[in-house]
């Protein structure tokens, strides 16, 4: 009975595999040419191509958090748009994020030191900066929301990605672009994987899980 069961598993695999392969390619004119779309992916960013990207490495319409192709994009207690402040203003991503560089996690900013450290003087009449200096002065912290959240069985440092060059935006996106942050690439096993064949960086198990 086991075997009926883990063959049958074993078919609806290479079904689903299949089914994700063919349904979800489709043919669209490029001036003169035909070329072959993935509705799955319009912009390539997944980078599922069969075979180049080995199929156990991917789990057939699923992600970390099953948004894709609709990006996760919570809703944060402020209005901080990266836009203005990454973009217009062309601040550093590490001036706000300053343990990226240095930690496993890339951190958020000190409501007191960092945002208070220029909103004591700039736009001190709007609403929402007022009510973070409100916020600071009872001692509440902000509670942002992850956007981009990884299972507990994976173990991403950004210190050595940030030493080997790795930017920002190759996993974030481009933030500098957004309004509200929302999670720019899938974060599957088989993209992270693809990253490191290209770099020639670890590939074994232990680097991630351990």
């Amino acid at each position: 009975m086991r075997i009926r069961w883990l063959m049958a598993l074993l078919l609806l695999s290479v079904i689903g595999i299949g089914g994700f392969t063919a349904g979800s390619l489709v043919a669209g004119k490029v001036g003169s040419e035909t070329k072959t779309v993935n509705k799955e992916d319009p912009t390539g960013l997944m980078k599922r191509s069969w075979p180049n990207t080995k199929w156990w490495f991917w789990t057939p319409g699923d992600t970390v958090d099953n948004s894709w192709p609709v990006p996760y994009q919570p809703k944060q207690p402020i209005a901080f748009s990266h836009k203005l402040h990454a973009g217009k203003m062309k601040m550093d991503c590490q001036y706000c994020h300053a343990s990226a560089r240095k930690s496993k996690s890339a951190g958020i900013p000190a409501t007191e030191s960092v945002c208070m450290g220029c909103h004591k003087v700039a736009a001190t009449d709007r609403e929402p900066i007022k009510w973070l200096a409100n916020e600071v002065k009872e001692g509440r912290a902000i509670e942002w929301v992850k956007v981009h959240d990884l299972p507990d069985f994976v173990r991403f440092h950004h210190k050595p990605h940030i030493q080997a060059g790795v930017t920002c935006q190759e996993c974030h996106g481009q933030v500098e672009e957004m309004e509200e942050v929302y999670q720019h690439a899938p974060l599957q096993m088989g993209w992270c994987l693809r990253c490191h064949q290209d770099r020639g960086a670890p590939q074994k198990c232990y680097t991630c899980h351990y």
